[in-house]
């Protein structure tokens, strides 16, 4: 971060420079065009033109000095001397308990601002749900199962699957236009939006959680996180589980979620070296043409950084965002994208990177299935329904859910389509 910002303040800088530079340079320029055409009839030496010529060629040195900063000399911050990527990466996962890691220490409430609850998690890659009737599976009255005694099993479960760069963590998710709605119970207000003009909670402590789980509520949905971290920790599968008990019904829903790798145009600056004599050529002749171009984006970013701390100065964007939660009882409080979401590739970028997701996926669903029915036939219940409905591997990419419908979710990335067809027609093409 400290690159980061170094780097951002010598933009300002070389901006502001160029800005002024032109401001001064522009009538100079003027002036000495008007001298240079009276001189020459008089045959004397132009002497403003001569200075606003010198001018000129400066601003142009120092625009080329700076293209040639911010394309080589800048790259110098991320080299593999100055920055380990890797190191960088493990400061964010933390040994916990019992073998497994556990997240960092940070926010688990997840206000989301559009249609996928799942923001900054990565793109959707499968999802399943199912529900089943709880009845005793002998003459015995069987013991009371909760959505809380299944979460655990659920977490005893996985903890026992044995793969590396495992993390496990409890989340809540609310839609940002439900939060002011869900705030305005007495015994929740503290809990989520404190101050209606001010930013939502991060963070709900366990019991909040377990809260929720024994007290069901639609606009607000615990889930527990597993995620597997593989390639360098820049693909990340995660499985969000939600185990449901009402009445004499119980369900179960898996969602799978994949935060793929930073876009291979991101990773340009590693490419980034000093050219040789040839290369240094080529590339002058190539920006040379940009340097008036180069002066406009510096007027703009010196414009937008003026307006900016206007508005800073004069608390206009306050201003304007407090009006619109006094007059909008829809406001939308929540996130709608990250920033890790926006660098991310559409796509895995090899097929290891896709079979890993697939395995992951697998062996995490597999897991949870397993718990649900070791934690019904311990209380007593009937698993046999739940069996017959639970989804299974087929094909590697084939799940069979309940009503007899098939996912084949091969696809993984934004823009991912999911081809949807009955069990019968599957298992014709089987044969």
């Amino acid at each position: 971060m400290s690159a980061c910002r170094k780097i951002d303040a010598f933009c300002t800088r070389r901006n502001a420079i160029i800005l002024l530079a032109l401001f001064l340079a522009v009538p100079v320029l003027m002036t000495g065009g008007s001298v240079l055409g009276l001189t020459m009839l008089s045959s004397q030496v132009p002497t403003l033109a001569f200075v606003s010529s010198v001018a000129f060629l400066a601003l142009c040195g120092f625009t080329l000095w700076s293209i040639w900063r911010d394309d080589f000399v800048h790259a110098r911050e991320f080299s593999r001397e100055r920055f380990d990527r890797d190191e960088a990466r493990l400061k964010y996962v933390v040994s916990g308990a019992e073998g497994i890691e556990s997240f960092p220490p940070g926010g688990n409430i997840i206000c989301f601002g559009s249609t996928n609850p799942f923001v900054g998690f990565g793109s959707p890659a499968g999802a399943w749900q199912m529900a089943t009737s709880l009845g005793p599976a002998g003459d015995e009255t069987p013991q009371p199962l909760t959505s809380e005694s299944l979460h655990e099993a659920i977490a005893r479960s996985v903890k026992t699957v044995g793969v590396k760069n495992l993390t496990a963590k409890d989340f809540v998710f609310m839609n940002g236009t439900e939060v002011a709605h869900v705030a305005k119970q007495e015994n929740l207000r503290k809990a989520f939006l404190p101050d209606p003009f001010g930013r939502p909670r991060t963070a709900i402590a366990a019991q909040g959680i377990h809260y929720f789980r024994a007290n069901p509520d639609d606009r607000v949905r615990p889930y527990a996180c597993f995620s597997i971290a593989n390639w360098g920790m820049e693909v990340v599968t995660n499985c969000f589980v939600r185990a449901l008990v009402e009445g004499n019904s119980a369900s179960i829903e898996m969602v799978t979620t994949v935060l793929l790798p930073v876009d291979r145009s991101y990773r340009k600056i590693d490419e980034l070296s000093r050219p040789g004599k040839l290369g240094a050529v080529l590339w002058f002749l190539q920006v040379l043409p940009r340097v008036p171009l180069y002066w406009l984006d510096a007027i703009y970013s010196i414009a937008v950084f003026i307006r900016q701390r206007i508005k800073d100065g004069f608390k206009l964007d306050q201003f304007r965002t407090h009006r619109e939660i006094r007059l909008n009882p829809a406001y939308n409080y929540g996130a709608t994208d990250t920033i890790r979401g926006m660098i991310s590739s559409d796509s895995p970028h090899f097929y290891f990177q896709r079979a890993d997701i697939r395995r992951a996926r697998e062996v995490m669903g597999k897991a949870v299935l397993e718990a649900v029915i070791g934690a019904m036939r311990d209380a007593g219940y009937s698993t046999r329904d739940f069996e017959l409905q639970a989804p299974m591997l087929i094909d590697n990419s084939i799940y069979v859910s309940a009503g007899g419908d098939l996912d084949i979710s091969g696809a993984i990335g934004r823009g991912a389509s999911v081809m949807r067809q009955t069990a019968a027609t599957i298992t014709e093409k089987l044969r």
